[in-house]
C-alpha cells in the first residue's frame, strides 16, 4: 500500500515554476509575474486575475527564498537567486524590477547584482541592530552596569578564518555618544 502525501502551496508553486522553465529554456532569468500569469493561464485558478497574478508572485517569491539544497561541496545553499534590475517603464524611465534565476543557470552579472543586494540587506540589518542597541545602552536604565556589546565577526558561523580582523563595535562606551554630540541620560 502507498501513501499519497499532498504537497505543500511552496511546493507546488515550484513545480509550476519547473514546469515554465522547461517551455522557456532561452529565458535565463526571470520576473515571477509573468511566470504567475502563466501559470494562472496554464492552471485556470478561480480567483480574480490581478489580485491572484500579484498574491501568487509574492508566495512564489516566499518559496523561492525557502528553497535550498545541498551544493557539491555539502554546503545548504539557495537554489534560485534574486536580484534588482533597472528596467524602461512605458515613459523612458528606468525602474528597478526583481528577476529570478536558477543558480545553476545565471550568469555571472546578475550572480554578482544578487549577491551585491543581499549584502546591502545584511548591511542594514547591522546597522539597524547596531542602532538598536545604541539606543539601549543611551536609553534603558536597566543596562547602565551591563551594557550591550555587538560582535559583528560572523566566521564562527561560516566556519572560515576572517581575511580582515573585525573589531567588536562598542556601542556601551561613554565617548561615542558624547562624539556623537549625544548625551547619556541620568
Amino acid at each position: 500500500m502507498s501513501i499519497v502525501t499532498k504537497k505543500s502551496f511552496d511546493e507546488q508553486m515550484l513545480d509550476g515554476l519547473e514546469e515554465w522553465r522547461k517551455q522557456h529554456p532561452d529565458d535565463e532569468y526571470w520576473d515571477n509575474e509573468k511566470v504567475v500569469e502563466w501559470l494562472i493561464d496554464e492552471r485556470q485558478f478561480g480567483l480574480e486575475r490581478r489580485i491572484t497574478k500579484k498574491w501568487l508572485a509574492k508566495r512564489l517569491a516566499k518559496a523561492q527564498n525557502r528553497k535550498h539544497v545541498r551544493n557539491a561541496q555539502g554546503r545548504r545553499v539557495r537554489e534560485y537567486h534574486c536580484a534588482r534590475l533597472p528596467i524602461p517603464d512605458g515613459s523612458g524611465k528606468f525602474v528597478q524590477k526583481t528577476f529570478w534565476a536558477h543558480r545553476a543557470e545565471l550568469g555571472a552579472a546578475f550572480a554578482h547584482k544578487s549577491m551585491e543586494g543581499r549584502q546591502k540587506q545584511a548591511e542594514g540589518f547591522c546597522r539597524s541592530m547596531f542602532n538598536d542597541a545604541r539606543d539601549l545602552n543611551d536609553n534603558n536604565e536597566n543596562l547602565a552596569d551591563n551594557f550591550i556589546q555587538l560582535d559583528l565577526d560572523f566566521s564562527y558561523v561560516t566556519g572560515d578564518k576572517p581575511k580582515q580582523s573585525v573589531q567588536v563595535i562598542p556601542t556601551d562606551a561613554p565617548h561615542d555618544s558624547k562624539a556623537l554630540g549625544k548625551k547619556k541620560p541620568r
